[in-house]
């Protein structure tokens, strides 16, 4: 569910929405490039969907820890006092994502066991014994 989360915001930014643009006072993130805000809404998908998770959840972690950097960091030293702790949460989940995958339901996993059509495949190579290998 972390897609629609990091989508949403920039597609009411960018997208025009019945709701229309906030009115308040300009923030950092409002200066950034408009791809970055597009760059989010295609991996926001991405990520719901679960196609191409581990590259674009790497692309998404390296953004979110130079936005801390770019945005929050010149602020001051600690997360919670410059008001970078979201964008420091959104950087670990998305290191995570890219290590482990996007899940058992995610469309990377059914195109690889579509893929795949001797189960046996499905095996590391490593479980296998020396008998079996040859």
């Amino acid at each position: 569910m972390i897609g629609p989360i990091i989508g949403e915001p920039q597609a009411l930014g960018l997208l025009p929405a019945p709701a229309g643009r906030r009115v308040g006072a300009p923030i950092a993130l409002d200066v950034l490039p408009r791809f970055v805000g597009y760059r989010e809404i295609v991996g926001g998908i991405l990520l719901f969907l679960g196609l191409f998770a581990r590259p674009t959840a790497m692309i998404s972690s390296m953004v979110a820890v130079a936005a801390y950097f770019y945005g929050a960091a010149p602020r001051g030293l600690w997360p919670i006092r410059n008001g970078g702790n979201e964008t420091l949460l959104y950087a670990v989940v998305f290191a995570y994502i890219a290590v482990v995958g996007g899940g058992g339901w995610s469309l990377d996993r059914l195109i690889r066991t579509l893929g795949v059509r001797d189960k046996s495949e499905l095996r590391p190579s490593a479980t296998k014994t020396f008998s079996e290998s040859k």
